[in-house]
C-alpha cells in the first residue's frame, strides 16, 4: 500500500485503475492504427467508419491532463494503459472489418504481451 501511495492519480489508467507504464496518447495509438489498417489494404467505407470511431475514442480520452508523456509525441493526453486502449479499438475493428483483419490486428497489437491484465480474462 505504501507504493500506491506514492502514485499520483494522474499516472492511473482510467479505465482499470492500473499505473500507465507504457503511456501512448490516444491519438499517436489512432494514427498508427490507421497506418496498420491502410497496410492491411482497408479502404474507403470500412476505413471510414472505423476511423470516425477512433477519432471519438481519442476525442473521449484526451480531455484530461495526466502527468504521463506519450513516448511518440510528448503530449500529455496518454489516460489509458495499452491494454485498455488497444481492448477498445480491438472492438471497433471486430464491428467495421472482416475476421481475418481483426485476428491480424489481435495479433500484432496483443496488449497481453507487455500488460498485466487486470481483468483476468486471458486468452
Amino acid at each position: 500500500m505504501l507504493v500506491y501511495s506514492m502514485i499520483k492519480e494522474e499516472q492511473l489508467c482510467v479505465e482499470c485503475i492500473q499505473v500507465i507504464t507504457d503511456p501512448i496518447c490516444p491519438k499517436c495509438l489512432s494514427k498508427h492504427t490507421i497506418y496498420w489498417l491502410k497496410d492491411k489494404e482497408i479502404r474507403g467505407e470500412r476505413l471510414l467508419k472505423i476511423s470516425k470511431r477512433l477519432f471519438s475514442l481519442k476525442i473521449r480520452f484526451t480531455k484530461t491532463a495526466t502527468h504521463n508523456k506519450c513516448v511518440i509525441c510528448n503530449s500529455k493526453e496518454a489516460t489509458l494503459c495499452l491494454f485498455c486502449f488497444i481492448r477498445k479499438i480491438t472492438k471497433i475493428i471486430e464491428k467495421n472489418a472482416n475476421e481475418k483483419i481483426s485476428t491480424e490486428f489481435k495479433k500484432d497489437f496483443n496488449p497481453t504481451f507487455w500488460s498485466i491484465n487486470p481483468f483476468g480474462e486471458y486468452n
